[in-house]
């Protein structure tokens, strides 16, 4: 019996190496990740303030993803790359034009980025505004995503469950018929909410994911609580400064980021150091 036991030991101690030693392919049922750097903007910031962000973005080798990019690469057992940046851009509306919303996201278009824009449907009682569909869906063919930012972007925690599922599942249906394509993101109104369990359990029905302002500083699992951050009044380059201190990155093994904390825990266990978890 204690040869039995030493020889399983060895096998778990050579599969953990040998996991260290190759690319990690875990399958998404284990994987856990780094929240990417991840920055929300509005229309306050201004068509200048964006041009001068892509030029930054690019000039610091940060790759632009969308949030379905990211679940894409979930589901392939990998985590976003340390270079990857979300950035979305909210309060677009699909009843009326912001001008400058549409003239934002245009200039990544020009620089070759994509992002996640959110979009406020209304309710079924106001007329769609047909030739925004057709400009959300020029930018959807640009790679950007059409998220959902809810029906009127009502405070989350002043509604109940019936106000929820009218915010969340009726802006999803919206998008899904006018769009072509239904939204995977819910971008949550003021950010809020991502504590919110009945908000959460609503989302989860519909969703791949909610972004909110705070959260947790990692993503697993079919359903993610992403976090985001504002640029405040920083200039772009202080923000891109900023970002790398407000999204922490995991350790990588071989390249590859895609450690879960399962495998991280059993290293630091093998490796006789004791960590905090």
């Amino acid at each position: 019996m204690k040869k039995l036991l030493v020889l399983l030991m060895l096998a778990s101690v050579m599969s953990v190496t040998l996991g260290s030693l190759v690319p990690v392919n875990a399958s998404a049922e284990n994987l856990e990740c780094p929240t990417p750097k991840s920055l929300m903007l509005h229309s306050w910031y201004g068509v200048k303030n964006t041009e001068l962000l892509a030029k930054e973005l690019i000039a610091n080798d940060l790759v632009t993803y969308t949030y379905s990019q990211i679940y894409e690469l979930y589901d392939n057992g990998k985590c976003a790359p340390k270079n990857a940046v979300l950035i979305s851009l909210d309060d677009f509306y699909s009843v009326y034009e912001n001008k400058v919303l549409f003239d934002m996201a245009n200039v990544f278009v020009d620089c070759g980025l994509v992002m996640t824009l959110g979009l406020i449907t209304r309710t079924e009682s106001y007329k769609q505004d047909l030739d925004i569909w057709d400009k959300l869906k020029d930018l959807q063919k640009n790679g950007f995503e059409i998220a959902s930012h809810s029906s009127n972007h009502y405070n989350p925690y002043d509604l109940d469950e019936r106000g929820l599922r009218d915010e969340i599942v009726g802006s999803h249906e919206i998008v899904c018929e006018y769009l072509g394509k239904c939204p995977e993101t819910y971008i949550l109104p003021y950010g809020a909410g991502w504590d919110y369990d009945i908000l959460l359990r609503i989302a989860g029905e519909r969703y791949r994911s909610v972004v909110s302002i705070a959260g947790p500083s990692t993503y697993s699992g079919q359903f993610f609580v992403m976090k985001r951050t504002s640029p405040g009044d920083r200039t772009p380059s202080e923000t891109i400064k900023y970002m790398e201190v407000a999204f922490p990155w995991f350790p990588q093994v071989n390249g590859e980021n895609t450690v879960s904390r399962k495998v991280r825990k059993i290293n630091k266990i093998l490796s006789g150091l004791k960590v905090p978890y």
